[in-house]
């Protein structure tokens, strides 16, 4: 550090005395240039490798591979359709109409453009049959009985794949009861190195539960896992969380993991601190304490999703259901767009 003023220290009739000497115009200005310097130094180069806007007209994305479409490798994500949700979730993932009007319009599917420059993942409970329009209730049952939520989920398995660098989302999180929107990675390796094996990012997850309100949560999921995970939280402040949009980050090197909202690094993770003892955990069936593993150093891809109740945003006394009277939400994405940090970080097109 470059000291702005100098003290010297004399012994006078056995006591200590200091005399300061200012610094002069030439030695502020140095001090001024060295520290520029050592802030640009500090932060990242960023280079765009990839990114998806949404914009266009109100519809089904045209990037996104529905169960409708015909596949074709140019579509960047895939939607997932099943009634078996994790987590005791209640919802069935659709790719299809949630709502319609009273006229037997389509109001909104699962996945969708809003039209104002946002993807919309829609949570909604289905509704019958009327004279207008069909019913929007899946025809599989979900794992627990009649589906009591039809949502939407999307990934780029498959179609693309990302290994380091810097991914930014802008998004707006529902506030709607029981809602659990979240934009997460997997392991690209998840089909033969079993969760939580593979390895989970996890950049944003939300509720509107008691603990969760208001937080948004980052947590990095490895072998052995208990549930929880390495994880923190971030309460926003001005807007609030659900009040308006907000820049959803990690930034992801080798051996490293930094989450961000809205440009401040509120959780660092290494992988010489995960994998540490202070970090491991007890596995019941084995009667044995492990450290975590760091499976973060490979191809990862990339989730969307909106999921109603569940361990994360349910009622824990009432089967993890979400509250009666919720009507779902929405969860709005602005943009994604992934960067290579200091040329750290590629995108890989299958």
């Amino acid at each position: 550090m470059t000291p702005l003023k100098k003290v010297v220290f004399a012994a006078v009739a056995g006591t200590i005395a200091a005399a300061l000497v200012l610094p002069s115009p030439a030695m502020a200005k140095t001090s001024a240039r060295a520290a520029a310097k050592t802030e640009a130094a500090a932060k990242p180069k960023l280079r765009m490798l990839w990114h998806e806007e949404f914009d266009g007209k109100r519809g089904l994305p045209p990037t996104v591979q529905t169960s409708t479409r015909k596949y074709d490798k140019k579509y960047n994500w895939t939607t997932e359709i099943n009634g078996n949700p994790y987590n005791h979730e209640r919802q069935y993932y659709t790719d299809d109409v949630v709502q319609f009007n009273k006229s037997g319009s389509i109001a909104h599917y699962a996945i969708e453009v809003n039209g104002k420059g946002s993807l919309a993942i829609n949570a909604m409970k289905p509704q019958k049959k009327t004279a207008t329009h069909r019913s929007t209730y899946p025809q599989d049952y979900c794992a627990y009985g009649v589906c009591e939520y039809v949502s939407g989920r999307m990934n780029t398995k498959g179609k693309l794949g990302f290994k380091y660098g810097q991914i930014l989302a802008r998004v707006k999180v529902p506030d709607g009861g029981g809602t659990w929107p979240a934009l997460w990675l997997l392991g690209a390796d998840d089909s033969t190195n079993n969760w939580p094996g593979c390895g989970e990012i996890d950049m944003l997850e939300s509720a509107t539960t008691a603990n969760f309100y208001g937080a948004i949560v980052g947590t990095l999921h490895s072998w052995p896992d208990d549930g929880i995970g390495t994880t923190a939280r971030y309460y926003p402040e001005a807007p609030d969380l659900y009040a308006g949009y907000h820049t959803i980050g990690l930034r992801w090197v080798p051996n490293k993991i930094e989450f961000m909202v809205d440009g401040k690094v509120y959780q660092s993770i290494t992988k010489k601190e995960m994998t540490s003892e202070g970090n491991a955990v007890y596995v019941d069936s084995l009667g044995q304490t492990y450290n975590r593993e760091w499976p973060f150093n490979k191809e990862f891809y990339m989730i969307l999703n909106l999921a109603m109740g569940g361990f994360f945003g349910g009622d824990s006394s009432d089967d993890y259901k979400a509250p009666a009277d919720s009507k779902g939400g929405a969860l709005l994405v602005d943009w994604i767009r992934v960067y290579s940090v200091n040329g750290i970080g590629k995108v890989i097109r299958h």
